[in-house]
């Protein structure tokens, strides 16, 4: 090896040889243990590149404790999937989402299918890391199908579900048959999720959420201002913004107008832009807003117009935006209290 290279060049050059049958076992445990002999901290990426090549060079089980111990201190959980968290850079975290997911999947541990669905949803443009996609896929494609079925019993009947038939069933419950329903004689492995609506908002969490941001202001007269007059129309901006970071796919832009106001229209201008939000829902003084952010930086300004409804003071709940498959990937602006007279 040189000497001059850096860490990230010199465990790349291990992870190869390791995958070329080439003896640097000892090189690969060398490198590993010189961040615990000097106690420094070694790059995420460095070590991630280390820990394949271990696996490659035949030492799994020294590979899969390290590995478990790696997706604990280098990733973050959005729900629906699961990436690494590196650099904060686009590229970095797709890429060490992607050879994770190999990593774990060669290791067979569980949290390769949520690191794999992240790779699915958020490729880039600059690299579709398809020779990753392919290991994994290789490796599952010589899977032998399993086993897995089971019997619930609701209202009365009994139901024998086979989910090597069709890999998905779906049942949906009232609360009362929720807590009735009866599930036995479970063979194999079968996940259960469930989706369902609460109150208030999910608990933002994680380096995803600090990857967006969203702000509300009221203008009249092209003036942002909280006291608003009982005559005219009133200009309703909201400004959000995602890194290039932030997960990719449909995102959701809910905001709530004053009791004192009621909703007119959208500016027509919004619709003329690249990118724009789209109105989805609207239900009374709750707006629900629609769009998509793919693998670049998304900033826009949505506009629309509201009128007076009555005078008052009123408190207009905070706007807040967030992934439409991952809830907890969420920003919330303020809340604001605006008085009309």
């Amino acid at each position: 090896q040189d000497k001059k290279a850096s860490q990230e060049d010199q465990s790349m050059a291990l992870w190869g040889s390791a995958a070329l049958g080439e003896p640097v076992l000892n090189e690969i445990k060398a490198m590993l243990g010189s961040s615990v002999s000097t106690g420094q901290t070694m790059a995420g990426e460095v070590k991630l590149n280390l820990l394949l090549g271990l696996v490659c060079a035949g030492d799994g089980a020294h590979a899969a404790s390290d590995a478990r111990q790696f997706i604990m201190d280098w990733t973050e959980d959005l729900g629906t999937s699961m990436r690494a968290v590196i650099d904060g850079n686009a590229d970095t975290t797709v890429k060490a989402t992607a050879r994770l997911a190999m990593l774990a999947n060669m290791l067979q541990l569980p949290e390769s299918e949520k690191l794999y669905q992240y790779v699915l949803e958020n490729q880039r443009d600059s690299d579709y890391f398809l020779l990753e996609q392919l290991a994994i896929l290789k490796a599952r494609a010589n899977e032998a199908a399993q086993e897995a079925n089971f019997t619930y019993g609701l209202d009365g009947e009994t139901v024998k579900v086979d989910l090597l038939e069709n890999p998905y069933y779906t049942l949906t419950l009232t609360p009362k048959q929720m807590a009735g329903i009866d599930f036995k004689a479970v063979n194999g492995e079968v996940t259960v999720s469930s989706l369902y609506q609460a109150t208030g908002l999910p608990q933002a969490s994680g380096t995803a959420s600090k990857e967006l941001s969203v702000t509300r202001e009221f203008r009249v007269a092209d003036k942002v201002t909280q006291s608003l007059p009982v005559q005219g129309k009133v200009l309703v901006t909201i400004h959000y913004k995602l890194s290039e970071n932030a997960p990719q796919g449909c995102y959701n832009l809910v905001d709530f107008l004053p009791a004192g106001l009621r909703f007119v229209a959208m500016d027509s201008a919004v619709y003329q832009e690249n990118d724009h939000p789209w109105l989805l829902q609207q239900n009374g003084s709750k707006l629900v807003f629609g769009f998509y952010k793919g693998d670049q930086a998304l900033e826009k300004t949505l506009r629309y117009y509201a009128r007076v409804a009555m005078p008052g003071t009123f408190r207009g709940e905070a706007p807040y935006l967030n992934h439409s498959r991952q809830p907890q990937t969420l920003a919330a602006g303020q809340e604001t209290k605006v008085v009309i007279r």
